[in-house]
């Protein structure tokens, strides 16, 4: 049901080999560059100039922390990503981390932070950003805030569905994903699916 398929990866996969996800017919990339302020993932250039080397649509994605100023992650994030008008969207990945599970951050101060994340990105990359997270996030910080955005939707539970209420543009179905080539050894790949056609992928 969805023609475009793509893969979520970061320096905890090791070695990627590109060409040969290409060939197992994904259609794109996202690369994790940065987390929060300071970390900066060191597979990042790597991946980002292999993936290069293949015709794989590629964008950069950033892990939000929930403990450090929005304006600084953003800087941080464009200290290691090179913006170019050939780039997906950039993705912001939220998710809980630690004990946020059992004490959620303020709606108000995560609410701010974003802005002042998404404002400066977007502004340095003419881009709509995407927003990575799952349902019980969406809810709580995410729904009726940032209309400027992008859905990615993280649901491994339930079937992708072009009835989802959620007006999502990319969905995760699987953290536990394989590609069926033998060239590829990671076993626990993020996948993801885009909503629409190959026409409305390539615009």
């Amino acid at each position: 049901d969805f023609p475009i398929k793509g893969v979520q990866v970061s320096a905890d996969e090791g070695h990627l080999d590109w060409q040969s996800i290409e060939e197992s017919k994904l259609s794109f990339g996202y690369i994790q560059a940065t987390e929060g302020s300071s970390y900066q993932d060191d597979q990042f250039m790597v991946n980002w100039d292999r993936i290069k080397g293949t015709n794989l649509r590629h964008g950069a994605s950033h892990y939000f922390s929930f403990d450090s100023p929005g304006a600084t992650q953003a800087e941080n994030f464009l200290q290691v990503y090179q913006p170019t008008n050939s780039d997906l969207p950039p993705a912001i990945i939220i998710e809980f981390y630690g004990n946020k599970q059992q004490n959620p951050p303020d709606k108000t101060n995560v609410e701010t932070e974003l802005k002042a994340f998404i404002s400066t990105v977007s502004e340095a990359t003419q881009q709509q950003l995407v927003l990575c997270t799952n349902r019980d996030i969406y809810e709580r910080y995410i729904n009726g805030k940032f209309p400027e955005t992008l859905i990615w939707l993280v649901d491994t539970t339930s079937s992708p569905d072009i009835k989802e209420p959620i007006k999502w543009s990319f969905w995760e179905y699987t953290e536990d994903g394989t590609l069926g080539n033998k060239a590829i050894k990671q076993n626990s790949l993020d996948l993801v699916v885009y909503r629409g056609s190959e026409a409305e992928f390539k615009a």
